[in-house]
């Protein structure tokens, strides 16, 4: 994925939220551009050897959803998305993905929770080839509102991807909290936390031996000759907050900015910043 494919699908992008109103009513569009920074690409522990850059990403995504009463309805969505990292263009990628979800509002009360169980198969395509892969998903998750302004979300998530290389191959495990608060009818605060158990990936330089427990080891073409790639065991502790303004009922902007504290089984410990500000919109 270039700079080049990446205008075309934010061109895409533009032409169909100008066009969305005029779409069938079944149909639901969304989409987003966005652009933001990575400080740790590379899942480095010391700080002179991390990789970081700049980024730009967009998707766009399309839902049908099907009631099967007042409280139960299930929903089919097929979304693409393409980011462009500007230091280290072996990581441009494109990733389509195809999810499935149904849920059940258990009761018809205003704090009646709503229940989704969802499961997504999902396709990643890499300059680097070695990062190539296939994804299942598979989700539970409860949602409700705490008040009128707040609302909270518990989830239980279960990943497994097979890559080409399997330095970046994996299952990972995870609960979550979120919690989104309508601080004005535009202005929108959410904070999150998620608890992550299984595989990870790292890439070490030139010269660097990979630390006891690594396997898997392959050598790593993204970020110059002599880089080693490879796959542990372990925890993270991720931590994210955001905020979103709503420009009129069909657009947004919103910043979110994520950090991860990652520790594996040999409690090697690692580090990662990221942020986003985004444009998005959805008919």
């Amino acid at each position: 994925m270039s700079h080049k494919a990446l205008v075309g699908l934010t061109t895409v992008l533009l032409a169909f939220g100008a066009s969305a109103q005029a779409g069938p009513p079944w149909l639901r569009l969304s989409g987003e551009l966005g652009a933001g920074y990575d400080d740790n690409l590379n899942n480095a522990r010391g700080s002179n050897t991390r990789r970081n850059s700049a980024l730009e990403r967009a998707s766009i995504a399309a839902e049908k959803s099907w009631p099967l009463s007042s409280l139960q309805s299930l929903k089919l969505q097929a979304s693409a998305a393409a980011e462009v990292v500007n230091q280290y263009s072996p990581l441009n990628s494109a990733h389509y993905q195809v999810l499935g979800s149904y849920r059940l509002r258990a009761g018809r009360g205003f704090y009646a929770p709503t229940l989704t169980a969802s499961a997504a198969l999902a396709r990643r395509d890499s300059r680097s080839a070695l990062r190539d892969s296939s994804e299942q998903a598979y989700g539970l998750a409860a949602t409700l509102a705490l008040s009128t302004r707040i609302n909270g979300r518990i989830g239980l998530d279960y990943s497994h991807q097979r890559a080409r290389a399997s330095a970046f191959s994996g299952d990972s495990g995870s609960v979550s909290l979120l919690l989104d608060y309508a601080l004005t009818p535009q202005w929108l605060a959410t904070a999150g936390w998620q608890f992550r158990r299984g595989t990870f990936a790292s890439t070490i330089g030139p010269g660097a031996l990979p630390p006891a427990g690594a396997t898997n080891v392959v050598a790593d073409d993204a970020y110059g000759a002599g880089g080693l790639a490879f796959r542990q065991h372990g925890k993270a502790n991720i931590f994210s907050a955001g905020l979103n303004l709503g420009l009129t009922p069909q657009w947004a902007l919103e910043v979110q900015g994520r950090f991860a504290e990652v520790a594996s089984d040999q409690q090697l410990h690692y580090q990662r910043w990221q942020s986003v500000a985004s444009l998005l919109w959805r008919y």
